[in-house]
């Protein structure tokens, strides 16, 4: 039996990482990447149990989910009705192991961005003033002349593909009120908050590892620093949480039952901690090479040692 499963894609270099960490430490690791490998299921429920094929004592969903359609049905008129049969056993596979699955293919697909705000201000966590509607009138309502706004994606950032082009984005605009239609699509858009850094927290089961990110020295990073400036990088430093912060985002985690991920907040010229949303597969590698908090190392020993506790 191996003693821990890391599902991800081919290329993930976070996971390579923590696979040599566990070589160094000589544990058993299997590797299955999403985008190439197929994966062989069994799950059996009768009146006394419920098993599965997943054997490993320890399963840490980095990206993406185990493929289980084999490749000739993959072209198929059927392909859709496919995956959401399978979507079913991957749910299942994850509650069946719940106690040893860190990380959920399901809660990336769900991640639902309203509940994630209701939530957080559930716990006492400040959140922007925000609305989703999908016509003119309420949203000349909501937004006051002498403030600005921004729109960004309800689920995932948009990747579009046409014939002659490619579309693509990290979410976060401003939002411009001029030839509005009367009528569109449910969209989302919130107060623009000033900020004075942003920070970005990734955390691991009860590990969290927040860093500040300076991106309003740069004009192309000041809405929002996943607007990467490639030449020009943002300074990234280590950055500590306030108790009363760290306790409320440790309470908004476990009540929406999530043990990694990554969080993104803005602290506000005035001192004011503000939640914007959170990514349940959030990358992590260039935290913690920019924070040096070896990351790699420490996820290597958290597997191990939940493997040894199994």
């Amino acid at each position: 039996m191996t003693n821990i499963l890391i599902i991800t894609e081919s290329n993930d270099t976070s996971a390579k990482k923590v696979m040599d960490w566990l070589d160094f430490y000589e544990t058993k690791v299997e590797r299955k990447n999403v985008n190439i490998d197929f994966s062989e299921i069994n799950i059996q429920i009768n009146n006394k149990s419920s098993t599965t094929s997943l054997l490993s004592s320890v399963i840490w969903n980095r990206r993406g989910y185990l493929p289980m359609i084999p490749t000739n049905l993959k072209q198929t008129y059927w392909i859709d009705y496919l995956k959401k049969e399978q979507q079913i056993v991957l749910f299942s596979l994850e509650h069946f192991n719940k106690q040893n699955y860190i990380g959920s293919y399901q809660q990336e697909l769900q991640n639902n961005k309203l509940l994630n705000l209701q939530e957080a201000a559930n716990v006492g966590l400040n959140i922007p003033n925000t609305l989703v509607t999908n016509n003119k009138k309420d949203l000349f309502a909501f937004v006051k002349k002498d403030k600005k706004y921004i729109t960004k994606s309800l689920n995932f950032p948009p990747n579009l593909e046409t014939a002659t082009h490619y579309y693509s984005g990290n979410g976060t605009t401003l939002l411009d009120l001029e030839n509005i239609n009367d009528y569109f699509a449910p969209s989302l858009v919130q107060e623009y908050i000033e900020k004075e850094i942003e920070i970005r927290v990734f955390f691991i089961e009860d590990n969290f590892y927040p860093m500040a990110i300076f991106s309003q020295n740069d004009t192309q990073t000041k809405i929002d620093f996943r607007n990467y400036n490639q030449e020009k990088p943002n300074r990234n430093v280590p950055f500590i949480l306030v108790e009363d912060l760290l306790n409320k985002i440790k309470q908004f985690v476990s009540n929406i039952k999530s043990n990694t991920g990554s969080i993104d907040l803005i602290l506000t010229p005035e001192g004011k901690y503000v939640f914007l949303e959170i990514n349940p597969m959030g990358q992590y590698d260039w935290l913690s090479i920019d924070c040096n908090y070896h990351i790699d190392k420490k996820i290597a020993e958290l597997l191990i040692e939940k493997s040894n506790n199994v």
